[in-house]
């Protein structure tokens, strides 16, 4: 419910986005200011960048998403730029013919009006595929610091941390073979996204079998939501345990550390540039991920984390000597029982 919530957001997102260029190409083609042609630019480029929108949020990502993970790029490419001349030609007519300026005629275009159009086309094409691909790349929430420049200079913050793993990933992986392991670990993030969506979280990089999210304080304790992730992953594995069982013969499982602490993040690089999140809170986290593996238990939260919260009934695992550091400390527990409260807190 929370991808598609987020789908028809992004939709909407994308037609102003569009109907707002829409309407500049729209006076600018007329050559001088005009009410009447201001709107049918907006109305235009609403239409068209909903379908473009539906077309690869719904169809692309949504109902085939499992086959377009597994076309080739430039096959998908050249499929996805032969739709997107199909929608904006279907489009443009549907808006014209709702709009009562002519019948419904796919190419209703002089010499002139034809240019435009292929110039607004590749525009708005180029420019939506950049910013979703930019986007699945950094993350939603990084690509807008990043644009906004908010990370140009380092900035220290407070973040909860979560280090997040395939538990037996080894034996997995010697059971599976190296491409069979990482299709399973394809699909085992891309499964997480619910969780993801629904709790706010940013994914700030896979390394190897491992994920790293990171909240904000804000949305963290927002519904508990740094706690409520592990619920909603722990069901979306659960209901797909059949998709697993065929294509792998197993069901995965995972394990998870959280912690919370200050760190800092600053962009990094310069032919390929990511920002970047370091600190003691980052270490931190990996080192409560390496007792829930120790430990064998699925979900452990430092104190520091759990202080952040009103939530009873995690068991006390005591204070540990975390590798790497002098002061000991005190982590806690989520027995599997705790999993369906966490759901339910608000």
């Amino acid at each position: 419910m929370k991808r598609f919530l987020h789908r028809l957001r992004t939709l909407a997102w994308i037609s102003l986005f569009v109907g707002s260029v829409s309407s500049f190409f729209a006076l600018f083609q007329e050559g001088s200011f005009s009410p009447t042609y201001l709107i049918y630019g907006l109305l235009d480029g609403v239409i068209i960048g909903a379908l473009i929108a539906f077309y690869v949020l719904f169809i692309v990502r949504g109902t085939f998403s499992d086959l377009a993970r597994r076309t080739p790029f430039v096959l998908l490419l050249t499929i996805n730029t032969a739709a997107y001349v199909l929608v904006f030609v279907l489009a443009r007519a549907w808006a014209i013919w709702i709009t009562g300026r002519g019948p419904f005629d796919i190419l209703p275009y002089d010499r002139g009006h034809f240019q435009s159009a292929a110039i607004f086309a590749l525009i708005i094409s180029l420019t939506i595929n950049f910013f979703m691909q930019i986007s699945q790349l950094l993350g939603q929430n990084t690509l807008w610091n990043f644009l906004l420049g908010k990370y140009h200079r380092p900035a220290s913050e407070f973040r909860f941390v979560m280090y997040l793993d395939l538990a037996g990933s080894t034996s997995i992986a010697e059971k599976l073979g190296d491409k069979q392991f990482l299709a399973l670990l394809n699909d085992f993030f891309y499964d997480m996204t619910d969780a993801v969506l629904e709790t706010g979280a940013d994914i700030y990089k896979y390394v190897g079998d491992e994920a790293i999210l990171l909240w904000t304080r804000k949305r963290g304790v927002k519904r508990n939501d740094a706690l409520r992730f592990i619920a909603a992953f722990a069901r979306t594995l659960r209901d797909a345990e059949q998709k697993y069982a065929l294509r792998y013969g197993l069901v995965p499982e995972f394990r998870a550390g959280l912690h919370y602490g200050q760190i800092v993040a600053g962009e990094m690089g310069n032919l390929r540039q990511e920002v970047a999140y370091m600190g003691d809170a980052m270490n931190t986290g990996a080192r409560v991920l390496d007792v829930a593996k120790k430990l064998k238990k699925t979900f452990i939260v430092s104190e520091d984390a759990l202080s952040q919260f009103n939530v009873p009934g995690l068991e006390d695992l005591g204070e540990h000597e975390l590798r790497g550091k002098e002061k000991r400390i005190r982590l806690y527990g989520a027995p599997d029982s705790l999993f369906e409260e966490f759901r339910r807190l608000e």
